[in-house]
């Protein structure tokens, strides 16, 4: 850190933490200097933490802001860093002698809900039934991506969310593309009233819980971190994620990079 932005300061120092300079240096570090991918982000956060083990109250401030700012980030995928300090830090007990039991309980459900569902893994088989009443498989599906929009018929954002994925639907279908709807809870009558009436949606692959048993519907949603409605994964040929927790407005935008991207592969493959 001293060749660029921490140049005088010591993170083993106890003093810094009482200081009014040291959150204001911190957020500029990550949020302003520091490249966000991911990656880069863990690997800074394991090299200061490393710094400031020394001082125990230096590592708990350190470990403590690192996970409040990306628990819940502000870009897509930088829940990865939080998920490396979950198993890096927390599962090896190295916050236990300052965490309160809420806190522990906290951190705990949300790594562990969190683990199975950043970019890069391999997405949950969803124990579903289509419309039709026919058990479905999502590593049966074909094409390069799958987009899969959990969702709730009676909230109001879902409904606005509904039409916009049917229309990212019909302009992509032709490449393969797959758009799956998941009414995530038990209201069969509010689903089959929205259905009904937005014919635009009824080209999307719907699924509902059917017959499933309560703990596997329970588990799925747990595989994919379902906590709000919509919750929207995009998924690649290999039914890796690409993108969790992605706002329907940035799809198109986002999807279109994805397409480039496979054409330049598929493209220098050939070379």
């Amino acid at each position: 850190y001293k060749d660029h932005y921490w140049d005088g300061i010591s993170l083993s120092d106890d003093r810094l933490v009482r200081t009014p300079v040291l959150q204001g240096r911190f957020d500029k570090y990550y949020d302003e200097i520091l490249p966000q991918a991911p990656d880069s982000l863990t690997r800074y956060a394991d090299k200061m933490l490393s710094a400031a083990k020394p001082s125990e109250e230096m590592f708990k401030y350190v470990l403590s802001s690192l996970t409040d700012k990306y628990v819940n980030p502000k870009f897509m995928g930088q829940d990865a860093v939080f998920v490396h300090l979950f198993e890096k830090y927390y599962l090896s007990g190295q916050a236990d002698s300052w965490m309160n039991e809420k806190y522990k309980k906290f951190i705990f459900d949300r790594g562990y809900s969190m683990m199975s569902n950043v970019i890069g893994k391999k997405a949950a088989e969803l124990p579903m039934v289509d419309t039709l009443g026919k058990n479905f498989s999502l590593y049966s599906l074909q094409g390069p991506f799958t987009v899969i929009c959990f969702w709730d018929p009676t909230c109001g954002h879902c409904k606005e969310v509904m039409p916009k994925l049917a229309k990212i639907y019909q302009e992509n279908k032709d490449k393969g593309w797959k758009v799956i709807a998941l009414s995530s809870g038990d209201k069969k009558k509010e689903w089959e009233e929205y259905y009904n009436s937005h014919p635009e949606t009824q080209a999307l692959t719907h699924l509902i819980r059917g017959e499933v048993q309560s703990q596997k519907y329970a588990d799925a949603l747990y595989s994919y971190y379902v906590v709000a409605s919509p919750t929207i994964y995009v998924l690649d040929a290999d039914r890796k994620i690409v993108a969790n927790r992605i706002d329907v407005d940035k799809m198109v935008e986002f999807l279109k990079h994805l397409d480039e991207e496979r054409a330049q592969k598929a493209a220098a493959e050939k070379k």
